[in-house]
């Protein structure tokens, strides 16, 4: 009976973590969209009671585990000397890290306990974005009044309502896709999934987002390097980049040229001076306002994780963060070399890049920074050891 249970919540689990996924790209509410993490969690804490599910916890990379706990920790107590630390701030900091943790460790159990998870939730979540990315499209086009952005920049709708958001997530859909076309899925499937690798594509196009063209050849490029399937990889990624050739010669360059680098130096110097000013050990807190107003524009955030990670936590936060990275690719390299090994090796250097260029506080609800940074990190707790023999 017990065996019955345990499995039936390892079943809601997995259920839990792909539907956040996938119902990011469809939902307008950001409540509604965290509700699936809070199941998650509260599944995951009644399993915890079981032995079975303990020892498939256990199984996981531990080194991997612990660091990633610690950089949770230590952001989430970084709350207490924020600008406004208090009880509640830690209490609201904590909660998140423990969504993030629970999230990841569920990732992780869910692909190695079910061989058909993470090909299911690829499909279903490249679906949901294609169909995003087509909505968006046709505002975009058909009735260009909805545009709410002073410049004609493509922005998704809901939670993607922010082209930088909106790229972000697309370009993570766009490698997944190439991904499910590289394990040779039917040919029915693969038509489908062409469509929207060409709807994804136009969409980050009319975005404006360069970072995650960079960021998508990174990524492909790195596993063709050192995973398998590689003349399949690079024939798909060649597929999806040349929607954005067609793009950029059939709409032009200058739009993209003339914004230069975005302020992004100017933005990091600000933040990492009010870092270095404060306290450049422990950073400023989690929870503290990162605005900065210029005379000409206002940024609500540092425009980069690694530095959004030295601004709110010091030296400390980005010496974890970089250990977790440094850990993450070690095991990452002694994993079993499977087609698995391959998307986690295409999502962490994308979202390795693109955390670069973009990005705000790591520890929050639900966000586009979950498939840039924590899945990734799911993805592989859920791959196995290569035995050395």
């Amino acid at each position: 009976m017990s065996e019955r249970f345990s499995a039936a919540l390892l079943y809601v689990i997995a259920i839990g973590v792909g539907l956040s996924v996938v119902l990011f790209f469809l939902l307008e509410n950001g409540r509604a969209n965290a509700f699936t993490t809070y199941i998650v969690a509260l599944a995951l804490l009644v399993a915890l009671f079981f032995p079975s599910v303990r020892a498939e916890i256990l199984a996981l990379p531990r080194s991997v585990v612990l660091a990633l706990v610690a950089l949770l920790e230590y952001m989430a107590l970084s709350a207490i000397w924020s600008e406004k630390g208090s009880i509640a701030a830690l209490i609201q900091h904590q909660g998140y890290a423990a969504l993030i943790l629970f999230f990841v460790l569920g990732f992780g159990i869910s692909a190695r306990r079910y061989e058909q998870f993470l090909p299911g939730l690829a499909y279903l979540t490249v679906c949901a974005a294609g169909v995003s990315a087509a909505y968006s499209l046709y505002l975009h086009f058909a009735l260009p009044q909805y545009q709410p952005l002073p410049e004609p920049r493509l922005y998704g709708l809901g939670r993607l309502s922010n082209p930088v958001i909106s790229a972000a997530s697309y370009g993570f859909s766009g490698l997944l896709a190439i991904w499910l076309l590289s394990i040779k899925p039917a040919y029915s499937y693969r038509f489908i999934l062409l469509l929207f690798i060409f709807l994804l594509g136009l969409s980050i196009f009319l975005s404006g987002t360069r970072t995650v063209w960079l960021a998508i050849a990174v990524g492909a490029g790195t596993a063709m390097a050192l995973g398998s399937n590689r003349n399949r990889i690079l024939c798909f990624f060649l597929v999806f980049g040349s929607v954005g050739l067609i793009g950029l010669l059939s709409i032009g360059w200058e739009g993209l040229v003339t914004r230069g680098l975005s302020f992004r130096p100017e933005i990091w110097s600000e933040f990492v001076s009010r870092t270095l000013t404060v306290n450049p050990f422990l950073g400023v807190g989690s929870g503290t306002k990162a605005h900065w107003v210029t005379p000409v524009l206002t940024f609500q955030h540092p425009h980069s994780v690694f530095v959004s990670v030295f601004y709110f936590g010091g030296l400390v936060g980005l010496g974890l963060l970089l250990l977790l990275l440094v850990i993450t690719i070690l095991w990452l390299a002694s994993a079993e070399d499977s087609q698995e090994r391959n998307l986690a090796i295409m999502l962490l250097s994308y979202g390795v890049i693109f955390g670069l260029f973009d990005g705000d506080n790591i520890l929050n609800k639900i966000d586009y920074l979950w498939w840039l940074v924590w899945l990734p990190i799911g993805l592989c707790l859920g791959l196995r050891y290569q035995s050395r023999s």
